[in-house]
């Protein structure tokens, strides 16, 4: 488990060094009414890369922090014999380190939306974006909110939709492989190397996978290879839609907020 979570804490801080490009094409489109390419968005997005991978990482080291914490003084109820008492005892030290735990992920949240756009547009360092941050967040604590708990209401409602069409078309392309082409697909699929086979399985779910092993050759394991990597294209693009939508949003929310600010 500690692996992983830090194979997640390592995941997000690339997502946040890629939203450099993301969010520098979307501001130079809004600013100028043209479109950057991929390439002058990349070269110039990513000279943020450092500045945003480090923004996060006080709201995280505090987080660890409060885990860690409230860890501890929650297997104090481990202790024979005393061990509910002190559980009870500290109850209340408990719940507010958890109530800080889900403050500070909601911070977390919204930092992830709106740092980038601070950072790139206004040229800044991470702890002097944070400040901007911050008095937005104070000065406009309604409309702040009301903004980014929209964005993430709708982003979850259009993650929703965008998953059932990728479902739906996964389906019929394995249904219409399995009646035409009868086991073979699930043999192809049997052959992928492990680390494709980690992709979930609800990509997958149309496939009937028959008893056995795939037949001998060089055919399958090519063939299973190049299918991994197909479904890891499909998988990585599934993904991707929340996170370019959320910084999409957090260009808009930044650009309302910076607005009503000036005013």
């Amino acid at each position: 488990w500690f692996l992983n979570l830090l194979g997640i804490i390592a995941f997000y801080l690339i997502i946040m060094i890629f939203a450099g490009p993301v969010t520098y094409l979307i501001l130079e489109e809004i600013r100028t009414g043209r479109r950057v390419s991929v390439s002058g968005s990349l070269k110039k997005g990513l000279r943020y890369g450092l500045r945003l991978a480090l923004a996060p990482l006080g709201v995280i080291s505090f987080l660890l922090a409060g885990v860690i914490l409230l860890v501890l003084l929650i297997c104090l109820g481990m202790i024979p014999g005393i061990g509910p008492a002190l559980w009870s005892l500290l109850l209340i030290p408990e719940f507010i380190l958890a109530l800080f735990l889900v403050v500070g992920t909601v911070t977390l949240i919204a930092q992830t939306l709106l740092l980038p756009s601070i950072i790139i547009n206004e040229e800044l360092p991470a702890g002097k974006a944070f400040g901007v941050l911050f008095r937005l967040m104070r000065r406009r604590f309604l409309t702040f909110w009301g903004y980014t708990f929209t964005a993430l209401f709708l982003n979850i409602i259009y993650f929703a939709l965008f998953t059932i069409i990728i479902l739906a078309a996964m389906t019929v392309l394995f249904s219409v492989s399995s009646v035409l082409l009868g086991k073979m697909p699930g043999d192809v699929l049997l052959s992928m190397p492990v680390f494709f086979q980690k992709i979930p399985s609800e990509l997958t779910a149309a496939i009937s996978f028959h008893s056995g092993i795939p037949p001998a050759g060089w055919v399958y394991p090519l063939s299973g290879t190049l299918a991994g990597f197909s479904l890891l294209f499909i998988y990585v693009a599934w993904l991707s839609y929340p996170i370019l939508y959320g910084f999409n949003s957090g260009v808009i929310i930044y650009l309302a907020l910076r607005n009503k600010d000036q005013d």
